[in-house]
């Protein structure tokens, strides 16, 4: 996979997203869009030697700005968009970036939606299945939601619960 063939595919993708109000910095592989002054969407795109694994998330602007930058708290989600169906899809620079368009269009931009109603966040991290949670690993679970991992009934001062509810 070379350079040229890794520019193509994303200004290929550069055109449906930006219809969305994405932006994407000229070298950067991350389109972002601020929904409103608590949740930021974005869409990355991580080149490996054959395959092309993209992943969204919704960043959490009012929550970070409440915790020092050292604090290791976590204030987003992100989830794989192949992850959106069992079994998960598999994509390469081959084939081109239309399936990834397809299925952000199909899965992806629904799923960051949901990703911005904290309350089905908070739902999702207490399901027993880490495949089912939408952060990168156990460890981000924890600093998202602690006490969503507790057996007991969860405590209302989980970190998603700091800030606004929903959109």
């Amino acid at each position: 996979m070379n350079k040229a063939d890794k520019t193509r595919y994303l200004e290929d993708l550069d055109e449906m997203l930006t219809a969305l109000s994405f932006h994407r910095q000229r070298n950067h592989q991350e389109w972002k869009h601020r929904v409103d002054s608590a949740n930021e969407l974005w869409v990355h795109i991580n080149f490996g030697r054959v395959g092309v694994t993209p992943s969204l998330g919704v960043k959490y602007l009012d929550l970070a700005d409440l915790f020092p930058e050292d604090s290791g708290v976590s204030t987003g989600t992100m989830i794989t968009l192949a992850d959106l169906w069992k079994p998960p899809h598999h994509y390469t620079i081959d084939e081109g970036s239309l399936p990834v368009a397809h299925d952000l269009k199909d899965r992806g931009l629904q799923m960051l939606l949901h990703l911005c109603n904290r309350e089905f966040v908070i739902e999702t991290l207490k399901k027993d299945l880490g495949t089912d949670w939408p952060v990168a690993s156990y460890s981000d679970r924890i600093r998202t939601a602690p006490d969503s991992s507790s057996q007991s009934r969860p405590s209302r001062r989980s970190i998603l619960s700091a800030g606004a509810v929903s959109v």
